[in-house]
């Protein structure tokens, strides 16, 4: 297991500040940031690579502080992999054994590995003659076969091509969670963090913000810096009316908005942020029923713009209900969009899911 307690490191005027977090063994741990939050200055910290200014850092119970890089037995996945072009893809991984010879023992790890790698075919080609899905199985063999302790992995697959990516994600996590190495796995792409993490974080300005699961993260972020960097929309102030065993009754701009009440209280007439997920407004179609969840938060509306991505549409909702007239984004599946028959200008009829409304836990 890895443990990481209090952990600050400064570089000018950038500082990773009291980092902690707990990666079990079996355990895939995700560090979602955007560029530049301290994502691999925490990874270079965990390898030794910065002298970290307060805090420390255990595996499976041992303080690393006085542990130099090379000794800590830590695995490190490179986001350009980097490859020797000098030696072919059978050298590349042996060289992580610290082995000159092709010795039997070292043969045989490289073997195993490959075979679980699925690259034994792979062992006597040149770097220069892999793709890019390759050459990261190859970075990744180099990085295992000396059956390192714990596995961390700098944006793993910034350099594979995107038709390949998301089959590769599943692939990576089972492959690993076979041979049980605890793994910190860093992106700035959501998606992927969503699919592989059994628990993640989010990291901004070198602070880690939230920890969870990925549904927690995801379904229930903190405050507005992790629903932003999440890419949610519909973040507003309000106000509470009150708060009872059932419900959090709010006001925006002239609405009275209801969600799900949780264990956090409210004084009645706090101000505070919320955010309705764009995937929480539905579209009401008129002769269809109507769920009980929805009806408390029904509203008319109009189609201001729509928006059109592969598979889903984006829409802008003038709210007629209230006095201001607020508009809303709407996201749902493009079939929907073509199904009732929406247009831009069409009066139509919305409802909010509760379970999509998020009340922050500070404005």
């Amino acid at each position: 297991m890895l443990k990481i307690e209090n952990l600050n490191y400064k570089i000018g005027k950038f500082c990773l500040a009291d980092i902690n977090l707990e990666v079990e063994n079996n355990r895939y741990f995700v560090l979602l940031g955007p560029t530049g939050s301290g994502k691999t200055t925490l990874l270079k910290s965990i390898l030794g690579l910065n002298k970290t200014t307060t805090g420390k850092i255990f595996l499976n119970g041992k303080e690393l502080s006085n542990i130099m890089p090379e000794e800590r037995n830590i695995g490190f996945l490179p986001q350009n992999y980097l490859l020797f072009p000098n030696m072919n893809v059978f050298e590349n991984i042996a060289f992580g054994l610290k082995i000159k010879k092709k010795s039997d023992e070292t043969k045989n790890e490289v073997l195993k590995i490959a075979k679980l790698l699925d690259i034994e075919l792979l062992l006597e080609r040149e770097i220069k003659n892999l793709s890019g899905g390759e050459a990261q199985r190859i970075a990744l063999a180099r990085a295992l076969v000396v059956k390192p302790k714990v596995l961390l992995l700098d944006e793993p697959f910034s350099a594979i091509h995107e038709g390949l990516k998301n089959e590769l994600w599943f692939e990576l996590k089972n492959i690993l969670k076979k041979l049980g190495t605890p793994t910190i796995h860093i992106t700035h792409n959501l998606d992927e963090g969503y699919a592989v993490a059994d628990k993640m974080g989010i990291i901004i300005d070198g602070e880690i913000i939230q920890q969870g699961t990925a549904e927690q993260i995801f379904t229930k972020p903190k405050n507005e810096t992790a629903a932003k960097f999440l890419g949610l929309k519909n973040i507003f102030d309000g106000k509470i009316i009150s708060q009872d065993g059932q419900n959090i009754i709010l006001e925006y701009n002239g609405m009275k908005i209801y969600a799900n009440s949780d264990i956090k209280k409210f004084e009645t007439g706090q101000n505070i942020k919320f955010c309705i997920r764009p995937d929480a407004i539905k579209v009401i179609k008129e002769g269809y029923p109507i769920r009980e969840e929805l009806k408390e938060n029904m509203f008319d509306a109009e189609i201001i713009s729509s928006y059109f991505f592969s598979d889903t549409c984006m829409m802008r909702l003038h709210i007629l209900s209230g006095g201001k007239k607020p508009v809303f984004l709407a996201k749902f599946p493009s079939l929907i969009y073509k199904r009732y028959n929406l247009r831009n200008g069409l009066k139509i009829k919305t409802a909010f899911w509760k379970d999509g409304i998020i009340i922050f836990e500070n404005k």
